[in-house]
């Protein structure tokens, strides 16, 4: 396992900043959200997204969360507080790459824009007991159908990560960095003459960003069992993630 040490406390608002604005056409014109993520200083203050919608676009969700970010010459630093956590089940995950996607859990698919609709982006996905999953993932159909997977090691990728409980007030907090060598570069992606580039952050990335709260104990969720929330909905039933066409962006300000 490896701890943020470099995020605690890593974050802010550059006093002047350059680069693409959501408010522009060719991203207001998409319908899909738009968030312009700042320079890391001291100011103590990010950009944010709230998840408070269900992925199925059917309504809000019961449980909300805040996503905050900020980026430096290295890395992107991301915060995702998940409030109104309604259980704390353990699943017995205990390694990093088990399944936390079955359980509660906070989830982040992401990709530099080298294309229409992305077919290659890394899955960071983290439970509250700070067990990660990590894949890149080749979506050959740009659907839930005909996906290869890559789980890749934590400890070699340049992620690192801390989540912690606080069940007093039914929340948990998972801090996620993740160098820009990784995001440009999907992991195992086969199309890397199309995507792997600098080391540095790309003016545009396409993303999502995921939740999934377990509502009545189980061992493993479904949307009887379990609450799925997107940032852009995927319009999926039932529910379904890996939609590449719902990705929103993200436009550092470089």
């Amino acid at each position: 396992m490896r701890t943020v040490t470099a995020l605690l406390g890593l974050s802010g608002l550059v006093s002047s900043v350059s680069g693409d604005t959501c408010d522009e056409e060719k991203y207001a014109s998409t319908g899909l959200p738009c968030l312009e993520i700042p320079r890391c200083d001291d100011s103590n203050t990010t950009a944010s997204l709230n998840i408070n919608t269900l992925s199925s676009g059917s309504g809000p969700s019961q449980s909300n969360s805040v996503v905050s970010f900020c980026f430096n010459d290295n890395y992107m630093f991301v915060t995702h507080e998940a409030y109104k956590q309604t259980l704390f089940t353990d699943p017995g995950y205990t390694e990093c790459g088990d399944d936390v996607f079955t359980s509660n859990v906070a989830e982040m698919f992401i990709a530099p824009n080298m294309e229409k609709v992305n077919h290659c982006y890394n899955e960071l996905d983290i439970s509250p007991f700070n067990i990660m999953f990590n894949a890149g993932i080749y979506n050959p159909n740009l659907n839930q159908t005909g996906i290869e997977g890559s789980p890749f090691p934590c400890e070699d990728t340049g992620v690192c990560y801390q989540a912690t409980m606080n069940p007093t007030d039914n929340s948990w907090t998972a801090k996620i960095s993740v160098s820009f060598a990784l995001l440009n570069c999907p992991y195992n992606c086969p199309l890397t003459k199309r995507y792997c580039g600098h080391t540095w952050a790309n003016a545009v990335y396409r993303a999502n960003f995921f939740r999934i709260n377990e509502l009545t104990e189980t061992s493993h969720c479904s949307s009887d069992t379990c609450e799925y929330m997107a940032w852009s909905p995927t319009f999926a039933t039932p529910p379904a993630f890996h939609i590449p066409s719902q990705f929103g962006y993200l436009l550092p300000q470089l």
